[in-house]
This record gives structure tokens, sequence and C-alpha cells, in this order.
């Protein structure tokens, strides 16, 4: 593939896609109550698990 291709290619691309990279979610977001529940920072916190704690250089006490 030449320079000039590759140029055509990706200007191609990009004009085609509204962005290239696509986040989706592993469960069903049918609300803003589902959101709330899935991304709760509280539970983000992983450290007091026990799979964390042994896989942990610093265990939590």
């Amino acid at each position: 593939m030449n320079k000039r291709n590759l140029r055509e290619e990706t200007i191609n691309l990009h004009g085609n896609h509204a962005g290239k990279i696509k986040v989706l979610s592993k469960v069903n977001l049918e609300n803003e109550q589902d959101l709330s529940l899935v991304y709760t920072p509280g539970v983000a916190d992983a450290k007091g698990t026990a799979s964390y704690q042994k896989n942990s250089r610093n265990p939590v006490s």
C-alpha cells in the first residue's frame, strides 16, 4: 500500500465513522437508575475483597 492510498483510506475511515473506538457495558443500561447501580464509587473499591488482599503486595488489615 502506498502513502497516497493509506492517506485516502484513513480519511475515508474517519469520515465514515463518528468515532473509531466503542465502549460497551456488560449489563443492560436502560435508564439512569441502572447506570447508578452499575457505577457506584463505593462498589468500585475492591480493596476489602479477599481476592484483592490475596493478590496485593500491601493487603488491607
